[in-house]
């Protein structure tokens, strides 16, 4: 659908075979038209070396529906009246194209037309409830992957979205169950803890930009702890084997997690997690290392200190208590 009764473009089509004339209607539509623009001085500026090759592709063509209505609607007094009048004298060619969209099983391309014709949304009825139908037929289904990036798109990229959001119950609907799903899909993959998805979270923060933008934040946290939820997973399975084996050797994803508590601060499943692996590494591993320590301390045991110190590990474990204290003068040298 176009967005508004374009000589411009009629005339870009026609150049090629029109020449030059002027006057009558034509000359009062094509000035109606640049008077209605968005930027009327921007619009004369641009239309001046072709305004005669308009004028003449318009006196042309005076059949042809567009320039009919472009014409009849030139005659209005009230830029709103003018285009108030272009968007009704379009509305049964783009209901009947939308329609056929429909027909053929293709709503996505009914929905993204929709998105750059809000004004047609807005004041034509018939516009919007073909529009309105495009959008739920494309919601109800989001299983075919190109279906799904279309939809994300409309949601938060396509045509003029903050304005069409707000004028579009189906879609304002559709688009918040599609950034519900991907939050649980984020928060799913962070607690089983398997490999990072970029592009999942990628188009859950757009999303929430889109949608909720209050909560841009805590969709950037989550995100973050899903990043680091397989090097927590990698951190317990192979802590747990080392403990199982009784083997002196601390996982490098132990350290690696705890150190980036600055990355993590506000966050309840860092804070959890954080805790949870430092008993596990380097309290239940942490006693086997510091069990090998003799004349000298390796990183480690080094590491079981500073971080029995900061969580408080040798509390309630007289075992571990032990072994830092048997191990202070070797471990704990400045």
């Amino acid at each position: 659908m176009n967005s508004t009764l374009s000589l411009f473009l009629f005339a870009s089509l026609s150049s090629l075979t029109i020449a030059c004339s002027g006057g009558g209607e034509c000359e009062k539509a094509f000035d109606k038209e640049i008077e209605c623009s968005e930027n009327p001085e921007e619009a004369r500026k641009e239309a001046k070396e072709f305004r005669d090759m308009a004028i003449a592709a318009c006196n042309a063509a005076k059949s042809d529906p567009e320039i009919k209505a472009a014409i009849a609607c030139s005659k209005k007094k009230s830029c709103e009246e003018f285009r108030a009048c272009g968007l009704e004298a379009r509305s049964d060619k783009d209901v009947k194209e939308l329609e056929g969209f429909l027909a053929a099983g293709n709503p996505t391309e009914a929905m993204q037309q929709c998105s750059y014709s809000i004004d047609s949304y807005k004041a034509v009825p018939a516009i919007k409830a073909v529009c309105d139908k495009a959008v739920t037929a494309v919601f109800a289904d989001l299983s075919d992957e190109e279906v799904r990036k279309d939809a994300i798109f409309n949601c938060t990229y396509g045509g003029e979205t903050k304005a069409w959001l707000a004028a579009s119950a189906p879609l304002k609907t559709g688009c918040n169950a599609l950034l519900t799903d991907f939050q649980t899909r984020v928060t799913k993959q962070r607690d089983a803890g398997s490999e990072f998805d970029y592009g999942t979270c990628s188009s859950y923060k757009d999303l929430v930009e889109a949608l909720t933008p209050d909560k841009q934040a805590a969709a950037e946290m989550l995100c973050k702890e899903a990043d680091q939820a397989d090097d927590y997973a990698k951190a317990v399975a192979e802590a747990t084997k080392n403990i199982a084996e009784k083997k002196a050797d601390v996982p490098y994803e132990c350290t690696s997690f705890l150190d980036d508590k600055d990355e993590f601060k506000g966050s309840a499943w860092y804070d959890t997690k954080s805790k949870e692996l430092a008993k596990l590494c380097f309290g239940d591993l942490g006693k086997i290392v510091l069990a090998e320590v003799s004349s000298y301390c390796l990183s480690d045991a080094e590491n079981a200190h500073k971080y029995a110190a900061e969580f408080s590990l040798a509390e309630g474990d007289a075992e571990l208590k032990a072994l830092l204290a048997k191990t202070a003068a070797e471990c704990t040298q400045k």
